[in-house]
């Protein structure tokens, strides 16, 4: 279930409800981690399931934004699994961009700069599931071909 959610949450591209599924997340390896064995196997169950990295991002949010408690040696280990965590470059910009995409959609926590990280992040989830020529034709179709929603009144 940890996996799956952190496989969802940080390999799609809609971060509306992001700060939610965090929380998820959060409760998740709350409950689980009581449990014997559940940190210990964790890490590797991620590795044979090439859901390093979306683990990686679980935990370094949940435990960075909640206070998750995770035990020390399991943040390591998925800092240091072969595509765990990503380049420092990379780091920095994903946590510029996830640490934006995962507030709320709410006028007091936004800033100039969060369409912007959200956008990035909608193309990066697409890129994550499609061919470039699939996504290529898929964005131009969002961004020029479909009927545009109407504002709420």
């Amino acid at each position: 279930m940890v996996l799956h959610s952190a496989a969802h949450l940080f390999s799609e591209g809609e971060y509306h409800h992001g700060l939610r599924d965090l929380f998820d997340l959060h409760r998740l390896l709350r409950h689980f981690g009581a449990q014997p064995g559940f940190w210990a196997t964790l890490p590797a169950r991620a590795r044979e399931l090439q859901l390093a990295r979306p683990l990686f991002y679980a935990l370094r949010y949940c435990t960075g934004l909640l206070g998750t408690p995770v035990p020390q040696a399991v943040l390591e280990e998925a800092r240091g699994t072969s595509n765990g965590a990503p380049s420092a470059p990379l780091l920095m910009l994903m946590d510029a961009l996830f640490g934006r995409a995962l507030l709320p959609p709410h006028p007091s926590c936004a800033d100039v700069f969060d369409g912007a990280a959200r956008g990035a992040l909608y193309i990066r989830g697409n890129w994550l599931r499609m061919p470039p020529l699939m996504l290529s034709r898929h964005l131009f179709h969002k961004a020029f071909l479909s009927p545009k929603a109407e504002p709420a009144r």
